[in-house]
C-alpha cells in the first residue's frame, strides 16, 4: 500500500515507464500489421507455437527455447476463450491472429513498462536519491533497437524485462547487504533461469550475481535455483527437449550463422572484426562500458573498499564483456538487448560510486543530471527517425496491391507482406500442425508458398509442383525480400518459366512473367 506521503515520488518514477508505454505504443502503430515483411519473423511463429500449447500440444518452435512466451501466449488464448474446445479455439486464432497478436504485444509491453517502475522504486530505496532512480530507468531509450524489439511477441521483451527484474534484485540486494541476504539466491536464480528459458543468449547475464552474492555457499544455491528454474520454464516443451539440445549443440560446433559453417565454434579470422561489431552503432552503451572501466580502474588504485555496490558494478561489466564475446560469433545488433538493457542500473551505479571518486563534491550530481538531460534530448530525433522508417516500410509494403495479379500464379518468398503468407511460416515453424485448418479457411487456390528452410513450393502442407502450377494460369508473380534468391530457385524448379519484368517496393521485389510488374509509387 502506497502511503502519501509517497504518491509524489511514485508519480515522479511513473513518468519514464508512462513514457515506455506511449512510444512502444505509437510504434508497434507505426510498423502495422504483424504480416508485413519486417514482422512475421518470429511474431507469427510464437502465435501458432503458443496456440499448440493452448491447446495441450508441445510447441514445435524451441529454438531459443522460448517457452516462457509460449507460455504467455497459450495464457492469454485461454483466459479469453476458457471453454472453447480445441476447434473452436483454433478456428478463433487462425481467423484473427492480429487480434491475438496485439493482446501479446500490449502484455508485453505493459509487463515491461511495470517492471521499470519497480526498478526505479527499487534505486530509490536503495540510494535514497531520485537521480540515479531515474537513471536506472532509462536503458530502453538508449538504443534505438531495444525500443524496436520491445513491442514484439519474441523472447527480446522478457530478456528488457528479466535485466529489469535483475536490477530491482541487485538494489535491494545492496540496500539489505547488512542484514539477511539468503533469499537473494532465490530471487537471482528464478530471474537467471526465467532469462535463459526466454533466449539462452541471456546466460551471460547469469554471471552477474556471482559478484554480489560474495559467498561461495550463496553462489552455489544460486546456481542450483537457476538451473530449475530454467528446466521448470522449459516443462511445457518436454516433448522437443532432444530438439533443443541438438540446435544447441549444432549452434556451439558450428562457426557459421544458426550453426552452419566449419565446426570451429567461430571463423577464428572474423572473430576480433565481428567484436568490433558488436559496438558499433551502440554509443550510449560504449560511453557507460568505458566509464564503468574507468571507475573500477580508479576504485582499485584508490584502494576504496569492495562494497557490495563496486561488486555489483564489476559483475555487470563482466557479463556484458561475455555477451559481447558470445554475440561476436554471429554479430547482431538485437542479440545484444539484455546487456544493453543493463546500462540503466549501470548509470545508477555510477552516479552514486561517482561521490566516493570524486570525494562527493557539489558538481557531481548536476554534471550528472545534465548529461542525463543531454541524452534524452539526443534520443528524440533518433526515436522520430525510426518511427518514420517503420511508416515508411509499412506503407511501401502495404501499397503494393497483389489483386491486380488475381489471375497469376502468385509465388510468396521470404519474407513477403501477406497475411497468408504470415500464417504460412507459423504453420511451417508449427511443423505444419495447422496445416488443415489453414487449407479449410484459406483455399488460396492461387498462391504457392516457399522459404529458404524447406526450398519446397507449398500450399500450406501439400507439396505443389511448380511448373505444374504455373501452366494453369496466364501469368506469374513472385513476390519476397530477395530478387536473385527467387530466381535461382525459379530456375531449378521451372526451368521453363522466365521473368520478363520487375520492380521494388522498399524491402521487397516483385517479379513478374506474362504480366506487368507494377510496385506503385
Amino acid at each position: 500500500m502506497i502511503r502519501r506521503e509517497q504518491w509524489p515520488l511514485f508519480v515522479k518514477l511513473g513518468l519514464l515507464p508512462l513514457l515506455f508505454l506511449a512510444l512502444e505504443s505509437w510504434l508497434r502503430a507505426q510498423a502495422g500489421p504483424f504480416w508485413i515483411w519486417f514482422h512475421v519473423d518470429p511474431n507469427y511463429f510464437y502465435l501458432l507455437n503458443g496456440l499448440m500449447l493452448a491447446v495441450g500440444e508441445t510447441p514445435a518452435d524451441v529454438f531459443h527455447p522460448g517457452t516462457p512466451v509460449h507460455v504467455l501466449v497459450a495464457l492469454i488464448l485461454r483466459v479469453a476463450h476458457p471453454l472453447a474446445t480445441s476447434e473452436e479455439l483454433a478456428n478463433l486464432v487462425l481467423g484473427y491472429p492480429e487480434h491475438y497478436l496485439a493482446i501479446a504485444s500490449r502484455a508485453m509491453i505493459s509487463l515491461n513498462a511495470a517492471a521499470l517502475l519497480v526498478l526505479g522504486l527499487s534505486a530509490y530505496r536503495a540510494f535514497g536519491r531520485f537521480l540515479p532512480a531515474l537513471a536506472a530507468q532509462a536503458a530502453p531509450f538508449a538504443t534505438m533497437f531495444v525500443m524496436k524489439q520491445a513491442y514484439h511477441v519474441k523472447p527480446e521483451p522478457f530478456l528488457l524485462l528479466a535485466a529489469s527484474l535483475m536490477g530491482c534484485f541487485l538494489f535491494e540486494f545492496i540496500r539489505h547487504q547488512q542484514t539477511d541476504r539468503k533469499s537473494f539466491s532465490i530471487y537471482f536464480g528464478i530471474v537467471a533461469g526465467f532469462g535463459a528459458a526466454s533466449k539462452l543468449l541471456f546466460a551471460p547475464i547469469a554471471l552477474l550475481p556471482l559478484f554480489a552474492l560474495a559467498s561461495w555457499r550463496r553462489i552455489g544455491f544460486y546456481v542450483l535455483v537457476a538451473a530449475a528454474t530454467f528446466l521448470i520454464c522449459l516443462l511445457p516443451a518436454a516433448g522437443n527437449w532432444d530438439v533443443s539440445a541438438a540446435y544447441f549443440a549444432r549452434m556451439i560446433q558450428g562457426s557459421g550463422s544458426y550453426g552452419g559453417g566449419a565446426a570451429t565454434f567461430v571463423d577464428w579470422a572474423a572473430y576480433p572484426g565481428n567484436f568490433a561489431k558488436v559496438f558499433a552503432g551502440k554509443p550510449i552503451f560504449l560511453a557507460i562500458l568505458v566509464l564503468s572501466l574507468l571507475a573500477l580502474a580508479f576504485r582499485w588504485r584508490l584502494k576504496i573498499a569492495r562494497s557490495a555496490s563496486w561488486r555489483a558494478l564489476e559483475g555487470i561489466v563482466v557479463a556484458q564483456f561475455a555477451m559481447a564475446l558470445l554475440v561476436a560469433k554471429h554479430p547482431i545488433a538485437y542479440y545484444m538487448v539484455a546487456a544493453v538493457s543493463l546500462i540503466g542500473v549501470q548509470a545508477a551505479l555510477l552516479i552514486v560510486l561517482g561521490e566516493e571518486l570524486t570525494g562527493a563534491r557539489r558538481w557531481w550530481h548536476p554534471a550528472m543530471a545534465a548529461l542525463l538531460i543531454a541524452l534524452g534530448i539526443s534520443r528524440v530525433g533518433a526515436i522520430y527517425k525510426d518511427a518514420s522508417e517503420l511508416a515508411d516500410w509499412r506503407d511501401k509494403a502495404q501499397a503494393l496491391d497483389m489483386q491486380a495479379y488475381d489471375s497469376c500464379t502468385q509465388v510468396y518468398f521470404d519474407f513477403a507482406t501477406s497475411p497468408t503468407y504470415a500464417l504460412y511460416m507459423g504453420d511451417m515453424m508449427a511443423k505444419w500442425r495447422w496445416a488443415d485448418h489453414l487449407s479449410r479457411m484459406y483455399p488460396a487456390s492461387n498462391q504457392v508458398f516457399m522459404n529458404f528452410f524447406t526450398g519446397d513450393p507449398r500450399r500450406w502442407g501439400e507439396k505443389i509442383d511448380l511448373q505444374a502450377e504455373i501452366a494453369k494460369r496466364p501469368c506469374l508473380v513472385l513476390r519476397g525480400a530477395w530478387d536473385g534468391a527467387m530466381k535461382s530457385h525459379l530456375l531449378k524448379l521451372a526451368p521453363d518459366a522466365k521473368i520478363t519484368s520487375q520492380c521494388q517496393t522498399g524491402q521487397e521485389y516483385l517479379l513478374a512473367s506474362g504480366i506487368q510488374a507494377n510496385c506503385g509509387k
